[in-house]
């Protein structure tokens, strides 16, 4: 009796974490992914200083759950953006004075193109601001990844 009901309470106590190592996919897909980060630093093209209160917006290319976000850098020109799911973005940067950029935008009047975030992905952009300076802006912009 005594080696039955030990073999019923062992049995009752691996069961469960045999269950989830082996979990069919499913079960699997229910199971919270891991959310993304970005962070970096926005500074003025040519000198390098730190751009405070610049906006950084992050919102989803694709889908009905259009998740937008928007923080300002803070006095170092830092940001951080977290809690980001695991999907296809639009990243953009502005700043009064500044040229509004989007990530991987090569010159002024054109679209940049999608940021790719993997679950779990931690990502640094480092962004140079380029100033305002007519509407005949034909260079390339300032946009750069670490």
């Amino acid at each position: 009796m005594r080696l039955e009901l030990s073999v019923i309470l062992l049995f009752t106590c691996v069961a469960p974490l045999w269950s989830q190592e082996g979990a069919p996919a499913s079960r699997q897909a229910e199971l919270p992914q891991q959310k993304c980060t970005i962070q970096g630093q926005v500074v003025k093209a040519g000198t390098g200083e730190p751009l405070k209160k610049a906006r950084v917006m992050l919102s989803k290319a694709e889908g009905r759950d259009q998740q937008r976000v928007s923080v300002l850098t803070d006095p170092g020109g830092r940001f951080l953006l977290t809690e980001i799911e695991a999907g296809r973005y639009r990243l953009f940067v502005e700043r009064n004075g500044y040229v509004r950029q989007e990530y991987g935008q090569r010159t002024f009047n054109r679209p940049g193109s999608l940021l790719t975030l993997a679950p779990g992905q931690r990502l640094r952009i480092n962004v140079l601001l380029c100033i305002v300076k007519g509407f005949a802006l034909a260079k390339p912009l300032c946009f750069a990844i670490n």
